[in-house]
This record gives structure tokens, C-alpha cells and sequence, in this order.
């Protein structure tokens, strides 16, 4: 398990209670564990975000997709499901996650356009397999400071001419994926409602 690793490495001494400790807490305060349960309404949930918000905030990056024939699903949910720790360097990664232990999981969606646009230019320069490459993050094609990342995400969120104030159009974007898919809806429901009932014992 890539976050459980990354949570490792990262603990001071590499202490495996101190690791366990926050694993709990990534997986049942943060509800990582959403991302995993059954049928990953929550991954459908971001990602649905994230596909709206990349055509309407950089909407030359997703024509350029479509001409290439690059959907969302092929890179953002390794993204996702890694809570960005495998694709990237251990301190880009160490970094990013800052602002998603500060934030909660929905920076997952900041990070990810802020990813886009940091690499825009690039992207806009290559065919399919470039592009893949690129997103990818890997090595020295990648995203090489995660100070700049976290910059560009913390200005997405900022409203009015300094940012596109991403917090409100993410609040209405769940609401229209509820509206539009209402099983999964329902399924994510279900889940954090189970999650909310196993906390006592999790905590035990």
C-alpha cells in the first residue's frame, strides 16, 4: 500500500505506532477509506469534479485531451488512490501532503488542476504519448518543487480576480454529481455513515 509506506518513511524514527496512529487517522478522520469502499463513489465523486473544473478553467488543456483522446480516468485516479504518493518524489509528495492534512481530502482536487496548470504549457506541446509521460510525475519530467504546487492550489481556492474560488464550485459540483448520479450518491452515503458507526471502535 503506497500510503501506508509514505506514512512510514515519513514518521520520525520510522516509529510503526506513530505510523499506525496516522494511518487510522488519514483512513477515519480524513475518510480516505472512501476512496477504497465499494464501487469508489468517492473517486467518481473527484473525479467528476476535477473534469468539470479542468474544461472550464484551462478549457485549451481539454480540448487538447479530447484531440488526443486523454480522459481524466487514465491519470487522476492513480493520482487519487495514492493520495499523490506515488507518483511523485518522497519531499514533492511529503509537501503536498501539508495542505491535505490542513485542508482535508478535497485538496486532492486542488492538487490536481493546480497540477495541470503548472505543467499547461508542456502539455499543450505534446501528442498522447507525451502527454501520459508528462502526468505521469515521475523523475525529471514531472513536478520537481511541491512548494509551487501547493502555491498554485492555495490560489485556486482564493475568490474574486486573485482566484477562481474552487471551495464554492466544488460545493456545487457534489451537489450536481448527487443529481446526476444518485446510486453512487447513495452508495457514498451509505459508506461514511458505516464509517461514522465504526469510529467508536476504531478508536478503542
Amino acid at each position: 500500500n503506497f500510503v501506508a509506506g509514505f506514512i512510514l518513511r515519513n514518521s520520525p524514527d520510522g516509529s510503526s505506532e506513530d505510523s499506525f496512529f496516522m494511518l487510522v487517522q488519514m483512513m477515519a478522520k480524513y475518510q480516505a477509506n472512501l476512496l477504497f469502499c465499494d464501487g469508489l463513489p468517492l473517486l467518481k465523486l473527484y473525479t467528476f469534479q476535477f473534469r468539470t473544473l479542468l474544461e472550464r478553467l484551462f478549457p485549451e488543456v481539454h480540448r487538447h485531451f479530447v484531440q488526443e483522446n486523454i480522459t481524466p480516468e487514465l491519470y487522476v485516479t492513480k493520482w487519487f488512490l495514492t493520495v499523490f504518493t506515488q507518483p511523485l518524489p518522497f519531499s514533492v509528495a511529503t509537501r503536498l501532503w501539508d495542505l491535505i492534512v490542513c485542508d482535508g481530502l478535497q485538496a486532492l482536487v486542488h492538487l490536481a488542476l493546480a497540477s495541470v496548470k503548472l505543467l499547461r504549457s508542456r502539455l499543450l506541446r505534446q501528442p498522447t504519448e507525451g502527454i501520459l509521460e508528462l502526468l505521469s510525475l515521475k523523475g525529471d519530467i514531472g513536478i520537481k518543487a511541491g512548494g509551487a504546487l501547493v502555491r498554485i492550489a492555495l490560489g485556486l481556492k482564493m475568490t474574486g480576480p486573485c482566484g477562481p474560488g474552487l471551495d464554492g464550485r466544488l460545493s456545487k459540483l457534489t451537489a450536481a454529481w448527487i443529481r446526476e448520479c444518485p446510486e453512487e450518491a447513495e452508495q457514498l452515503r451509505r459508506s461514511a455513515c458505516e464509517l461514522c458507526a465504526a469510529k467508536p471502535s476504531v478508536a478503542s
